[in-house]
């Protein structure tokens, strides 16, 4: 008789809890309707009854604050509803002291309590301080947090601003999706309410894609030059080691054998490598990119793809922009030979092709590599067969029968044959080889030959081929951000760039930034409409890139000319 009277005790009490239960959460949904505006008023959610459920006084709050806020002119309401709104964060926070949401929501209270001189005993700033601490990973709340905490930094104590930095610095760290509009938002809090570039250096990770995605910031909006340049010298010092890394990876996985996975690594490497425009030139307190190491990764980068990709089966026409690259990245001769026995081996350099006729591919390769190696006569020999076959080719392949021609005088200009090497030179002009470069080769030819006569013809020739010495660019408008390029022809010499405006004076001063060949030559606001830099061209196809950063401009023209 008492067992069945415990049990059914136990029912009766188990459907007073559950009941119970179910009429608080009835409650707080009420109440959370009443915060988005349906429903029941805010007050009149859930009577006056001794509730556990610290939902039902958290949504309670939560309409009661939006009640108040939505009649701020009306004083006595107003101050009302604030109140109650008090009383009943205070109840569910003692109910559930481990709320982020519910101290977060009270730190907003209590944000209007203090600019309305209501007395509290609690403080915004540590009900915002509980709310990041006990999310965790919670990225919305330490935003919003950020967020808030940033728009009160000149009222903020030195230790409250090391919190700020220290929870904006961790959630830029966070990745995941929407991490560059958060960044965005935080630099634009950054600029209205701090502007100070020691705070900015403080709470930006480092990490290349932020530290790039916050020089963007200050130069589009031509703020703080100096921070800019800090910033993207020590992104690509980030991206310098983190290349390194991708060509170790690389390695280990050429050596598995894991060809595919090998060029993958190879690729993000190089492709970091081509974005070092080299800023520690004008942000020289920064860790600088060390040169040497520089030219040997990037040397290691370019052979890796291009062992890779041949283990992965490629054939030499699909590798030939990869060969051109490596042969190019390398000045010493054991590479070179590295480099041919490993053609050699899969039977891809040969002097003719087992037909008997010339294999134009393969003995292009073949001089590229025997020049490299300092086997001059060799290349004179390969030319010297050439012109003595008939050769038909598609034109989109002439360039090719150019190179070697050109390679044919390089070769005889070393073994000082310049007749010879002059004959050659006339061939690959005939075949299609890049006439500037090529007739300035023949003009040191003629130089060393005393040909006075015919220097004076040549250059002309050559001035022809050259970028013209001004260009006009009247009719442009380069907007902010968005880069100018041109390609310019050049004599290998130290060359004059000017560069005239038509409105450097109107409006905001212009921060320029200029790159040459894929490094940075300037980068300042200019001064005046005119400006006139110096840099070293390389024989050849040089590519200038010129971005306004803050705001579009009107160029009216560009000069060149060599540096006496």
């Amino acid at each position: 008789m008492i067992k069945r009277f415990g049990r059914g005790f136990g029912l009766l009490l188990a459907a007073a809890l559950c009941l119970y239960v179910y009429l608080g959460e009835r409650a707080a949904g009420r109440a959370r309707n009443a915060a988005l505006g349906e429903g029941t008023a805010a007050g009149e959610t859930g009577g006056r009854f001794p509730w556990l459920n610290d939902g039902l006084y958290h949504a309670r709050a939560n309409a009661l604050f939006k009640s108040g806020v939505g009649r701020l002119g009306e004083v006595e309401e107003r101050d009302a509803d604030f109140r109650l709104a008090y009383r009943n964060y205070v109840r569910s926070l003692d109910l559930h002291p481990f709320s982020p949401t519910a101290h977060f929501d009270f730190g907003q209270l209590l944000q209007y309590l203090n600019a309305l001189d209501f007395p509290a005993a609690e403080r915004y700033f540590d009900e915002y301080r509980k709310a990041a601490a006990l999310s965790g990973v919670d990225t919305l709340i330490n935003f919003e947090v950020g967020k808030i905490l940033l728009a009160r930094w000149p009222s903020l104590s030195p230790g409250e601003r090391r919190f700020v930095e220290d929870i904006t610095r961790s959630l830029l760290s966070a990745g995941g999706p929407g991490r560059e509009e958060r960044l965005d938002l935080i630099l634009s809090l950054w600029e209205i309410n701090v502007r100070d570039t020691a705070v900015l250096e403080e709470i930006l990770p480092p990490e290349s894609d932020v530290l790039r995605r916050a020089a963007g910031f200050l130069g589009g909006k031509g703020i703080f030059p100096a921070a800019r340049l800090g910033f993207l010298a020590e992104a690509e010092h980030l991206d310098f080691r983190r290349a390194v890394r991708e060509a170790q990876a690389g390695l280990i996985a050429s050596h598995a054998p894991r060809p595919d996975e090998s060029i993958q690594h190879y690729r993000a490497a190089r492709t970091l490598l081509e974005g070092i425009r080299f800023y520690q030139r004008l942000s020289p307190k920064t860790e600088p990119v060390p040169a040497e190491e520089y030219g040997k990764l990037a040397k290691a980068v370019h052979l890796g793809i291009l062992k890779s990709r041949l283990a992965a089966g490629a054939d030499l026409r699909a590798v030939h922009d990869d060969f051109r690259k490596a042969l190019d990245a390398e000045d010493g001769v054991g590479a070179a030979a590295e480099l041919e026995s490993l053609f050699k081996s899969r039977e891809m350099v040969e002097d003719r092709s087992r037909s008997g006729l010339l294999d134009i591919e393969r003995l292009g390769v073949s001089m590229e590599l025997a020049f490299k190696q300092n086997r001059f006569r060799e290349v004179v020999q390969t030319g010297q067969t050439l012109r003595q076959n008939l050769l038909v080719v598609p034109d989109e392949r002439r360039p090719w029968i150019g190179r070697m021609y050109e390679l044919a005088g390089d070769a005889c200009q070393r073994l000082d044959d310049l007749y010879e090497s002059n004959a050659y030179y006339e061939k690959a002009l005939e075949w299609g080889a890049e006439a500037a470069v090529v007739r300035i080769k023949l003009r040191r030819n003629y130089e060393r030959l005393n040909m006075a006569r015919d220097i004076i013809d040549l250059q002309k020739q050559i001035e022809a081929g050259l970028t013209p010495r001004e260009t006009w660019l009247g009719d442009s408008i380069w907007m902010a951000g968005e880069a100018f390029s041109k390609d310019l022809v050049l004599d290998e010499k130290i060359y004059r760039l000017e560069l005239e405006f038509s409105d450097a004076a109107a409006g905001p001063s212009i921060l320029l930034s200029i790159v040459i060949n894929g490094k940075i030559l300037f980068e300042d606001f200019i001064s005046s409409s005119v400006i006139d830099l110096e840099f070293p061209a390389a024989l050849g196809r040089n590519t200038l890139n010129i971005t306004p950063l803050n705001r579009f401009c009107r160029p009216i023209k560009m000069i060149l000319i060599p540096a006496e």
